[in-house]
This record gives C-alpha cells, sequence and structure tokens, in this order.
C-alpha cells in the first residue's frame, strides 16, 4: 500500500514518503498496535516498515534529483525511513493532539533541512 502511494505522488510534490498516509493506518489499527505493543514486536514491525519507508525514501530523492549534503543517499534514505518510525512511536503514544497530516509536514519539514533544504515541500 506504501508503494501504492509512494507512485501516486506528484512529480512537483516534494513528498519524499506517505507519512499522512501510513500514520492514518496507524491511527486506525490502534488495536494491532496495542497487541504489538503487549506481545513484545512492536519494535520487529517497525523496523521492517523503517526499511521499507527508506527504498521509497531513496527512489523518491533520486527521482527529484536531490543529493544530501555529506551522506550517501541511500544512508541518508535510511535515516529518514528510522526518523520517520520514531516519530510514529512518539505520534502513537500522544494519537489525538497531532493529526496524521501535520506529523507529515513536520517530517517533511525535518528531511528537507536535513538535506541541506530548508525549503518547505509544497501539498501533495
Amino acid at each position: 500500500a506504501l508503494d501504492e502511494h509512494f507512485e501516486r505522488l506528484s512529480p512537483s510534490s516534494r513528498r519524499v514518503a506517505p507519512i499522512a498516509e501510513l500514520f492514518s493506518h496507524f491511527g486506525n489499527a490502534r488495536e494491532f498496535a496495542a497487541a504489538l505493543g503487549r506481545s513484545g514486536r512492536m519494535e520487529a514491525v517497525l523496523d521492517i516498515a523503517s526499511g521499507h519507508l527508506a527504498r521509497i525514501i531513496e527512489r523518491r530523492l533520486h527521482m527529484l534529483g536531490v543529493q544530501p549534503r555529506e551522506l550517501p543517499l541511500n544512508v541518508a534514505a535510511r535515516v529518514f525511513g528510522a526518523m520517520a518510525m520514531e516519530l510514529a512511536k512518539w505520534w502513537i503514544e500522544r494519537q489525538g493532539t497531532i493529526t496524521a497530516q501535520q506529523m507529515d509536514e513536520r517530517f517533511h519539514e525535518l528531511v528537507w533541512r536535513g538535506i541541506g533544504q530548508d525549503r518547505r515541500p509544497s501539498s501533495p
């Protein structure tokens, strides 16, 4: 499903990953997330998601012709994928105080600053 959202991103969009869509999914799967937490498997699932997001982010940045300042593209993409999962854990714990769309905006602000471009991403 993440790949489908990635494929639908407009070439002019500065979004590098479907974070709003992913977080909305997390928000709709609270019972599943709680069960993962109780089972001790949450970190394993988030690690898998992080790797998948990293591949999406790397492809998107490559498509946009973006090269991070001081890191190889694949390394920066893995950092951003891991960052998304840390934000997801934080967001799940505080759900209701910030929307999935707002998290998407904050994630992309951090990505573009990390790449060395302080511009905010455009709308999807």
